[in-house]
């Protein structure tokens, strides 16, 4: 939304109110969506949802597994059939894991053209063809069946591991749920790793979101946006951004809910090298927890200043005011905003830190080779 299109006063709290009562919508039908889907997905294949808090395990493999990875099944949607688009964590995911391993790419999204069954079947036809040292899946909802993972899981020598990405909020209706069907899974949330460990599931990993450097990435071009924001308008994103135009600082924004709409990932490229500041927020979109966001990672990889809201475990990846700069709520955040735009030198010091120590520490080719360390590792204990 332009600083022109931001309303003062009563209007802005009415904006607030109705933003909030369409996030509360889009969190019920959401939420809703994820519970029929879990609940189709047991009628169809059994799947137990009342694991509770039972104690969970990882499958006992009935034959001798794989002592190296270097052939990988990927099982990722390749396009995110709600808009369109390339699927997350195939953009993020198949260009590096290929730099690590031998990968053959298996198309999850699918199953909107041949029917959840025939997928299925495709899929244990390809790992059975493939015979790969490890079969890497980010499941969704229900893709993939449970009976068809835990078969991987005891009968073949593929290990089988899935990424959990979004376990701050949905460790309940999805996590807890798949985890017992693969020999190992990965989480990017500290909190949620605990959990698994305390219900018995011992074969978790954390890791995190990283860099794909080969996407994003530095150009020369000059800094012709003061602000910036991409990512949709939900949760207390309206409330600072409506601060910043009110005090005369000029912010764009981009994605689901403001006015600039969707842009390309050229265009958004574009926008991360051209921002003096580059926002981040941490908010869940369906719940209060703050995550560390793939965008702490993907805007710090262009190049460019990184001023998020703060994470729980966000020191483990940035120092705050060295390599990239932090706030804990709006004030803070307008107080920041207006310091770095007058502190080129500064500001650019802190980017360029932040650039370095991406690419030396938090490229996916990091993440891939120390999660395929610690598998080795443990399934040797």
């Amino acid at each position: 939304m332009s600083p022109g299109d931001i309303a003062c006063g009563e209007s802005i709290d009415m904006e607030n109110r109705l933003a909030l009562l369409k996030r509360a919508g889009i969190k019920f039908v959401y939420e809703s969506m994820v519970k029929a889907s879990m609940a189709m997905g047991a009628a169809r294949t059994g799947f137990d949802l009342s694991t509770g808090n039972r104690p969970l395990s990882a499958p006992v493999p009935k034959v001798e597994k794989a002592d190296r990875i270097r052939k990988v099944v990927l099982a990722v949607r390749k396009t995110d059939n709600r808009y369109g688009s390339m699927g997350l964590d195939y953009h993020y995911f198949y260009g590096p894991l290929c730099d690590v391993a031998d990968v053959k790419l298996f198309d999850t999204s699918s199953f909107s053209r041949i029917g959840m069954r025939r997928m299925n079947e495709e899929f244990l036809h390809v790992v059975e063809k493939e015979d790969p040292d490890l079969v890497l899946s980010c499941v969704v909802k229900d893709e993939l069946y449970p009976k068809t993972i835990r078969h991987i899981s005891e009968d073949s020598r593929a290990i089988t591991c899935n990424w959990f990405a979004d376990d701050h909020w949905r460790f309940d209706n999805l996590g807890r749920h798949y985890a017992p069907h693969f020999n190992f899974c990965v989480t990017v949330d500290e909190v949620s790793l605990e959990k698994y460990k305390r219900l018995g599931y011992g074969n978790i990993l954390l890791s995190q979101w990283g860099a794909n450097t080969a996407l994003y990435r530095k150009r020369q071009v000059g800094e012709e946006i003061d602000v910036s924001f991409v990512g949709q308008n939900y949760a207390n994103r309206h409330g600072l951004l409506s601060r910043l135009n009110k005090i005369g600082i000029d912010i764009q924004c981009f994605g689901a809910g403001w006015e600039n709409g969707w842009v390309s990932f050229d265009k958004m490229i574009e926008i991360y090298n051209r921002s003096k500041v580059n926002l981040n927020f941490s908010t869940s979109a369906l719940g209060p927890t703050k995550q560390t966001k793939a965008r702490v990672f993907d805007i710090p990889a262009c190049g460019g200043f990184l001023l998020t809201e703060h994470s729980p475990d966000l020191s483990r990846y940035y120092r705050a005011g060295k390599e990239i700069e932090t706030f804990e709520d709006i004030d803070e955040a307008v107080e920041k905003i207006a310091y770095y735009l007058d502190d080129e030198e500064e500001r650019k010091r802190i980017a360029e830190r932040g650039y370095q120590r991406t690419l030396k520490e938090h490229t996916y080719q990091d993440r891939f080779k120390d999660v395929f360390k610690e598998i080795l590792e443990k399934r040797a204990n």
